[in-house]
């Protein structure tokens, strides 16, 4: 290929950028559609056309809307909704955070006088959370030739909305103060969406006048319920949005029943650990109690607030060998009310000493798995006992996972503890250590777990991958984040091929938006800044194993350019090719009147605009930046013959193909620097020059 300027063509420089050989980005997050409305009501009159409404479509991600649709509730009534605009054969692009607005019209002239209802229905071409459809309501008056045509209703308040938590009161009825411009009555009906009846309203007023809603939750679960109070007059209608939230039903524990065994004789056992927890904290009482003789089962305390642990323990002392049945009760009013029944199962007297018979670990999510804890195992009579030990969990999942070593006494169980795949809370377990011999109690060692959130992930600094300028940031540039707590403790890349927007339990976005990443560690992380950044200033976030840093305000601006050097240091010499395709070096300089490559990041959106995470086309018309690229080589002005994206790479990789002027100085150090839209490079940045 020859070096003449005429003829120098964008190409790969895989020595600055290795990290452009991945392929294909990871597939986005299903995207989340919503209506700006969830309900439009239109009153018409017959002879007159009803003003348009709007309705908008929002998505948080870019998705394609293939089909909008209306659905009537009386098929015979067909056609009364037009909606525009419908999308065509390729559908209609929704780009993230810009909504698309829906025009509705009817026509009442093509119906008889009544009320009619459609909803409209949206479908994309990919995955993506579709929302509840928008329900129309029209109502026609005056075809028949009769009513005041004119009539209007004011219903004050607009919406309606009860709270009740179970065991507690039934909230209170709650008024409709209703008018009309005539003074006719109307009458109110309650309906809801789920079609359980729980919305009631007074019947029949006359304007003006009120109306009282009131709700029965009796039956119902927690969760929200939606509906509506319809109130027509004779020539026009009003529907009431009308909300119900029931509250949790009751505590939630860590186990709904509990097994003990212990020798005879053996005294208090071990604690079992009985987590309450609620959806709000709930102060609730504890009782213990047995259908056998004697006051075997005891709890550490008769009353507690949620989030609560009770430890729960038997004594044998005065129990002969046997099975023994009670129930743990907790209670927090008459409706709320949970009982956990307790089983003892009291076995020969012990032949085996345990200590410590009770342990402890801690894990925070993504750290490092807690260390072996250990129990002493010795006998109890003259000779030495063989013995095996079990595990189970009140959550029964196989968390806990004890070994001997060795299973002779003296012996030793080692307690190790997997918590990779929990969430954050507290888990109990036991280890039952039991003696081989024919007919031998098993001994118990109680295990406590806690896993917290993993440490909020701490971001130092965010910089130009090229130059290590800090703050700011461009579309599409392609950062370095510096932190603690921000990716996993091993530098992690992608499976070749990928360029996935999470990674090692790492994620990033700015403004919302997912950035793609190139690799992820514990101290740095490197990621694309996504096109669609706000312009002036952007807010980033790094999620890691759940765990959410504090937002990092940035500045941004249309274009931030930066250099990459051969060193990776951002300084001396620049990362670039002769126009001969080998590499710019002291010992293979340029030639004056040649061209040379120079590789940054930083120049922003190009056009045609490329998306952050894919490839940039092989073929013309490359994306090149819009905004004024100039470059001076020793101070002199250099002639620019391409500057863009590099075609077959991914995108983020700036490429400026420069003419050195005949005129530049000769060495193995001169100065470069590139200018976009006024912004410009490094310092300290060269390349070589005969």
């Amino acid at each position: 290929m020859s070096g003449s300027a005429t003829t120098f063509k964008p190409f790969l420089f895989a020595a600055v950028c290795a990290l452009s050989l991945l392929e294909v980005p990871a597939s986005a997050a299903i995207a989340n559609v919503s209506f700006s409305a969830s309900t439009v009501i239109f009153n018409t009159m017959a002879g007159t056309t009803a003003p348009a409404q709007q309705v908008g479509i929002i998505s948080d991600q870019n998705v394609v809307l293939s089909a909008v649709s209306v659905q009537y509730s009386d098929p015979a009534f067909a056609g009364w909704l037009a909606v525009s605009p419908l999308p065509g054969p390729g559908g209609v692009a929704l780009t993230a955070g810009v909504p698309l607005t829906l025009t509705l019209g009817v026509n009442n002239s093509i119906v008889p006088d009544g009320n009619y209802t459609a909803q409209i229905l949206v479908n994309t071409a990919g995955p993506a959370n579709l929302p509840m459809p928008v329900t129309v309501y029209m109502n026609v008056t005056g075809n028949s030739g009769s009513g005041n045509l004119g009539e209007t209703m004011t219903v004050t308040p607009a919406n309606v909305s009860f709270v009740f938590q179970p065991g507690g009161a039934v909230p209170a009825g709650q008024v409709l103060s209703v008018a009309t411009s005539d003074n006719m009555p109307v009458t109110a009906t309650p309906n809801t969406d789920s079609g359980q009846p729980w919305l009631l309203v007074t019947g029949a007023i006359t304007t003006p006048g009120n109306l009282t809603v009131s709700v029965n939750p009796s039956g119902l679960a927690s969760g929200t319920y939606t509906g509506n109070v319809t109130i027509v007059a004779p020539n026009t209608l009003t529907r009431v949005p009308v909300t119900l939230t029931v509250g949790s039903v009751g505590f939630s524990t860590s186990t709904t029943s509990i097994t003990i065994n212990e020798p005879q004789s053996y005294g208090l056992s071990a604690n079992f650990p009985l987590i309450v927890t609620a959806s709000t904290p709930t102060a609730f009482s504890v009782q213990t109690s047995t259908t056998d003789p004697g006051r075997w089962l005891q709890a550490d305390v008769a009353n507690a607030t949620t989030p609560a642990t009770v430890n729960i323990r038997a004594s044998d002392s005065s129990l002969q060998q046997g099975t023994y049945t009670g129930t743990v009760t907790l209670a927090a009013g008459p409706s709320n009310v949970v009982t956990i029944p307790v089983t003892l199962n009291v076995g020969p007297p012990a032949t085996l000493s345990i200590g410590p018979s009770s342990l402890n670990f801690t894990y925070s999510i993504g750290g490092p798995t807690p260390a072996t804890q250990l129990s002493k195992v010795n006998s109890l009579i003259s000779s030495s006992q063989t013995f095996t030990v079990a595990a189970t969990t009140s959550d029964g999942s196989n968390w806990l996972l004890p070994t001997a070593s060795p299973s002779t006494t003296p012996g030793m169980v080692n307690v190790v503890v997997n918590p990779a795949n929990l969430a954050v809370g507290t888990y109990t377990g036991v280890v039952n250590v039991t003696p081989t011999t024919a007919g031998a109690s098993p001994q118990p060692i109680s295990v406590s777990l806690t896993v917290n959130p993993a440490p909020l992930p701490v971001v130092q600094s965010v910089t130009s991958s090229a130059s290590y300028a800090s703050g700011t940031v461009a579309p599409g540039e392609l950062v370095t984040i510096f932190g603690s707590n921000i990716g996993p403790a091993s530098l992690t890349v992608p499976p070749s091929g990928s360029v996935p927007t999470s990674l090692a339990g790492t994620a990033v976005t700015f403004d919302g938006i997912p950035a793609p990443i190139y690799y992820a560690s514990a101290t740095q992380t490197s990621v694309q800044v996504p096109y669609g950044i706000a312009n002036g200033q952007t807010v980033m976030r790094v999620t890691y194993n759940t765990a959410v840093s504090l937002a990092t305000p940035l500045r941004s601006t249309p274009a931030f350019p930066g250099l990459f050097t051969a060193d990776s240091s951002g300084q001396h010499q620049a990362a670039a090719l002769n126009g001969n395709l080998s590499v710019n070096t002291a010992s293979n300089p340029a030639v004056k009147g040649g061209a040379v490559v120079l590789y940054g990041t930083g120049e922003g959106q190009t056009s045609p605009p490329v998306v952050e995470g894919t490839k940039v086309p092989l073929v013309a018309p490359f994306p090149q930046t819009p905004y004024p690229v100039t470059v001076t080589i020793g101070g002199q002005t250099a002639s620019v013959l391409y500057a863009g994206e590099t075609p077959g790479l991914l995108s983020g990789l700036f490429q400026i193909n420069v003419a050195i002027p005949a005129t530049a100085p000769s060495g193995p150090a001169v100065p470069v620097v590139v200018f976009v839209n006024g912004q410009q490079t490094q310092a300290n940045v060269t390349i070589a020059i005969q």
